[in-house]
């Protein structure tokens, strides 16, 4: 039987928990997720197609980033007339392919 010092007494107690204890609980009861989770598809609200600030904060970069993203033809676009847009669905299929 182990003891710890008891912080009010300073004697030795089987019954003080230490606190590695509530870690070691959690570490025990903690699972890992083995594959990702799906992605959802277009919800009847949500947008088919975004400007490049609502992709830039939907992958969580820069617009900067994006734009050269999209310069290199890493990510894909819709181009109508003067604007760019990124398809949801396409975002989704680009972060499914590079996910490990």
């Amino acid at each position: 039987m182990e003891g710890r010092l008891r912080p009010d007494t300073g004697r030795l107690s089987a019954d003080v928990p230490t606190l590695a204890q509530p870690i070691e609980a959690a570490a025990r009861n903690a699972t890992i997720p083995t594959q990702s989770p799906p992605i959802a598809r277009n919800s009847p609200g949500e947008k088919l197609l975004l400007r490049i600030e609502e992709a830039a904060e939907r992958l969580s970069i820069s617009r900067s980033k994006t734009y050269e993203l999209i310069s290199t033809g890493g990510l894909p676009v819709v181009r109508l007339g003067r604007s760019v847009r990124i398809p949801t669905e396409a975002l989704r299929q680009w972060i499914r392919t590079r996910t490990e």
